[in-house]
């Protein structure tokens, strides 16, 4: 009985042995899936908090602590490294340097200085290394961004109005330029219709004057055929009598009677 009793008791100790390994193996892996990268945590904003009681509550809504204290994530607020654009982030801590303003870079993960934006360029009296937990304290770093905002949007603006113009002084040409080939198309379409207007005109008149000698000479001959289909002659053109001149006649008269009587008196001698 005893040895039974001692092999349970072994038994259930290998047990609860193995489940503690098994517990630990899988609170390490959680661990581990738990502390992800920075830039998963991103989330782009319009405006960071700027005093104690902003920086707590934005704090909580961010609630950072959802991570592991193994990661040692903390709330921060940040520019990004173009400086046109504020983000929150939960990040570990940096310690920032050279009096600039602090930044998150994605793609090193990592919080750390600003190149281009230092405290005294943002107006902002920094001291040499502060903590970036604490870089709502400078909210001039975080002006930068709205100006770079503002002149990038005039420099778009700009682009925009000369690239409207450059189109319109392009569609101004264009427009001319169909004007006038409007202007010579018509022009050309004028002289060519007028051309060929004259030449048929020119054309009708010829064939009129072709065609009436034809049409003459047709109904003379209609006449003629209707004619002689009735057995009738075919007319002849009226003489026109002039009377000849009375002086003409008498002298002709006169000669003609002395001829006649030397004709008779030739015949008288012969006959005797």
């Amino acid at each position: 009985m005893e040895e039974r009793r001692n092999m349970m008791k072994y038994l259930c100790l290998q047990i609860i042995q193995k489940v503690y390994i098994l517990l630990t193996v899988i609170q390490d892996s959680t661990d581990s899936d738990v502390c992800v990268k920075p830039s998963s945590t991103v989330i782009y904003v319009s405006t960071c908090p700027v005093t104690d009681v902003e920086w707590q509550i934005s704090s909580l809504r961010k609630n950072c602590s959802q991570y592991s204290d193994k990661c040692g994530y903390k709330y921060h607020c940040l520019i990004n490294p173009f400086l046109n654009a504020t983000l929150e982030v939960c990040a570990q801590r940096a310690n920032i340097i050279e009096r600039k303003c602090a930044e998150f870079n994605p793609g090193g993960e990592v919080i750390q200085e600003n190149s281009l934006a230092t405290c005294q360029k943002a107006g902002e009296n920094c001291p040499y290394s502060y903590s970036s937990t604490t870089a709502y304290k400078y909210p001039g770093c975080y002006n930068l961004t709205k100006q770079q905002h503002t002149s990038g949007k005039m420099h778009i603006n700009q682009n925009k109005e000369n690239s409207s113009q450059r189109s319109f002084e392009v569609w101004k040409v264009i427009l001319i330029c169909l004007c006038f080939v409007i202007v010579i198309g018509i022009v050309i379409f004028s002289i060519i219709w007028w051309k060929r207007r004259r030449r048929q005109s020119s054309l009708r008149e010829g064939s009129k004057k072709e065609s009436e000698p034809f049409v003459q000479t047709s109904e003379k001959s209609e006449m003629n055929t209707n004619e002689t289909s009735n057995g009738e002659h075919p007319r002849r053109p009226s003489i026109i009598n002039v009377s000849p001149d009375p002086t003409y006649y008498t002298a002709k008269d006169k000669t003609t009677s002395e001829g006649k009587r030397a004709v008779f008196d030739i015949f008288d001698k012969k006959s005797e």
